[in-house]
């Protein structure tokens, strides 16, 4: 009897065990399932809200950022956005400044680091 308890326990631990790695894996499908549809809105082009807020970019800022990030330049914004290219650059510089870019490409590379 002693025998067959001492067994019960090495399968209930074996079972504990599997669950334990059930479990760490459920949690591990579940990163890299939200890891992957942060990668798909990069490729897309989309940043999400918390992204910009990290930077404490105001509204007009962030429709900037965005879609500099989408790959426009700064005159295609402003003709799409109805405003003048020296507005656009104005709200440039304070992202560059509130995000320490010192260029637009630096400015994609940040966004893209602290997306994810």
């Amino acid at each position: 009897m002693d025998e067959l308890n001492a067994r019960l326990d090495q399968i209930q631990a074996h079972i504990n065990t599997a669950s334990q790695v059930t479990n760490g894996l459920a949690r591990t499908m579940s990163r890299l399932a939200d890891l992957e549809r942060a990668l798909d809105k990069q490729l897309a082009g989309e940043l999400d809200a918390c992204t910009l807020a990290r930077f404490s970019l105001t509204p007009t800022e962030s429709r900037v950022a965005s879609a500099l990030f989408k790959g426009m330049t700064v005159k295609d914004y402003a003709f799409t956005a109805g405003i003048k290219v020296s507005t656009v650059r104005f709200h440039l510089k304070q992202i560059y400044s509130k995000t320490g870019a010192h260029r637009q490409p630096d400015l994609v590379r940040i966004l893209l680091q602290n997306t994810l």
